[in-house]
């Protein structure tokens, strides 16, 4: 980062003293910058980068017509960043203008530019979605689904993923606007789609399997039996396994939040059933998330300790269930409380099923 904010620096006092020369590679800097601050998650600050980034790219396109498809990078990307700010309204109209620079490109040469289109179209369905115009959005979002079917027919290899992808964000929409059983199997069909691929490049498509298997489980908690509920948790465990194996440091926060939802979904069966054997596999999911989410917890990581702070609470209440609430567990309570977490917890609440996340 440091690297990337002196070129930046160097770039933007190169492109005052000759525009023409330099400003190319000022656009390149800016969408590096502002790419790893969201990275990051600090979409505050990339806001500003990205804003530079499109009003030159605009300049620049309109000079050079080939800078045009990083235009619409920028765009979306922009779109993005205010969506994540809050900014919904703005964020539709960077969408939508991405939509259409991407469309144009798209006629002049399809092989090239309609994958980048069909994103922008799902770009736009979300910020559409999160303004609350869930009917817009379902409209809109036949045209990135019918597209990826037919490259998807082309070229699985290199679509079937993206294809998933759509399928899954269709049936967002399609839930948004109250066609549950639609929704549910919309977003069944990405899932097979996307087990399809990930049995192929389980490295690179593993983990979006296991983000799809996590909110088809927030479909399936609401209108399946709890049975059905805990295999698709179950399937997603498993692959966060075998992924953490290939690389922890990555992937071990995300087997740390489904272990709590299955620790949860167990402990609140067990708890209503009076099942002791139940209760017992939600503590022992519990104790597992609790042993990454350590690992994971220090000074500078505070949503981790507010994770293990919530896991820890959940944990708790199902030991003194079974009257086992113990010594570390309280001492550890303990740290959660001197630090804040546990203010947090009680503030904000947690719903185990809003964890996944689209």
């Amino acid at each position: 980062m440091d690297a990337q904010r002196q070129a930046l620096a160097i770039r933007q006092r190169l492109s005052k003293e000759n525009p023409h020369a330099h400003e190319p590679d000022l656009a390149i800097s800016l969408t590096n910058v502002a790419g790893n601050l969201s990275d990051l998650g600090l979409w505050k600050e990339a806001r500003e980068p990205l804003q530079q980034a499109v009003a030159l790219l605009r300049r620049l396109s309109e000079l050079n017509p080939a800078r045009r498809a990083e235009l619409a990078k920028a765009l979306s990307n922009l779109a993005i960043c205010l969506d994540q700010l809050g900014h919904e309204d703005e964020a539709v109209r960077a969408a939508e203008e991405a939509v259409t620079v991407n469309h144009r490109l798209s006629l002049e040469q399809p092989a090239v530019h309609e994958p980048e289109y069909a994103r922008s179209l799902n770009s736009l369905c979300a910020a559409l979605a999160h303004s609350g115009r869930h009917a817009q959005a379902l409209t809109i979002g036949e045209f990135p689904l019918r597209l990826r079917r037919r490259l998807a027919l082309e070229n699985h290899t290199a679509h079937a993923h993206e294809l998933a992808e759509s399928l899954a964000n269709h049936g967002k929409h399609l839930r948004d606007v109250g066609q549950r059983d639609e929704a549910l199997a919309t977003v069944q069909d990405a899932v097979n789609i996307q087990r399809e691929v990930a049995k192929v490049a389980p490295e690179s498509h593993g983990p979006r399997l296991a983000l799809l298997l996590s909110n088809f489980a927030v479909f399936v908690s609401k209108m399946r039996p709890y049975t059905e509920y805990l295999a698709v948790l179950e399937e997603e465990i498993g692959i966060r396994r075998r992924l953490v194996a290939m690389n922890s440091v990555t992937h071990e926060a995300g087997l740390a939040d489904a272990l709590y939802r299955l620790g949860f979904c167990l402990g609140t069966v067990g708890s209503s059933s009076k099942s002791t054997v139940v209760t017992l596999s939600g503590v022992s999911a519990l104790e597992e998330a609790v042993t990454v989410q350590r690992r994971l917890s220090t000074a500078d990581s505070p949503s981790h300790s507010l994770e293990l702070a919530q896991s820890l609470t959940m944990l708790c209440v199902l030991r003194s269930e079974l009257k086992e609430l113990s010594g570390c567990c309280r001492s550890d309570l303990e740290g959660c409380a001197s630090n804040g977490s546990l203010d947090r917890v009680t503030a904000v609440g947690r719903v185990h099923e809003n964890r996944a996340s689209w």
